[in-house]
Order: C-alpha cells, then sequence, then structure tokens
C-alpha cells in the first residue's frame, strides 16, 4: 500500500496524484505517516492549484493523526505560505 502511494503521490498526472492524496486521508495511520510526509511536502509548491489544495487537506489529516511530524518548522513554515497564498 505504501508504494503504491508513494508511486502515485510521484506520479506526472495530477489526477493519480488527486487520487492518492484523498487515499491518503482517509487510510493513513501513525506508521505510514514517516514513508508519505515528504512526497505531501513536495506537493505544497505543484504547479496545479487542485493538487495543492488535496495536499493542505491530507496534512491537516496527517497532523490529526501524527502531531509530532508536523511540528517541524519547515512544515509549518510551508503550510502557513501555502494556506496565505493568494492564488490556491
Amino acid at each position: 500500500l505504501i508504494n503504491t502511494l508513494q508511486r502515485d503521490l510521484n506520479s506526472p498526472n495530477h489526477l493519480d496524484i488527486c487520487a492518492a492524496l484523498t487515499s491518503v486521508s482517509r487510510l493513513v495511520n501513525s506508521e505510514m505517516v514517516p514513508a508519505v510526509f515528504p512526497t505531501m511536502m513536495k506537493l505544497l509548491g505543484h504547479q496545479q492549484e487542485y493538487v495543492r489544495k488535496k495536499a493542505i487537506m491530507a496534512l491537516h489529516r496527517l497532523q490529526k493523526v501524527a502531531p509530532e511530524q508536523m511540528e517541524t518548522h519547515e512544515a509549518r513554515q510551508a503550510i502557513r505560505k501555502c494556506v496565505c497564498d493568494p492564488d490556491p
């Protein structure tokens, strides 16, 4: 499951990425967070606004599952930048 999610999160197709982000939001547990967290942080800078929105929503879910991952300064800054972005 983790390998499939990672492959889809790194896909060039934005529909595959969005499907993977939806799956992460529904299926993630605390053991899976370290495997998908770095890739999801990269998606905050994706060119498609829909992917960025889904990434923020999935990261919110990760924060509920494993709050210790979100406590890094880089994670907080990246999320704050995306939430305050005038071009969502």
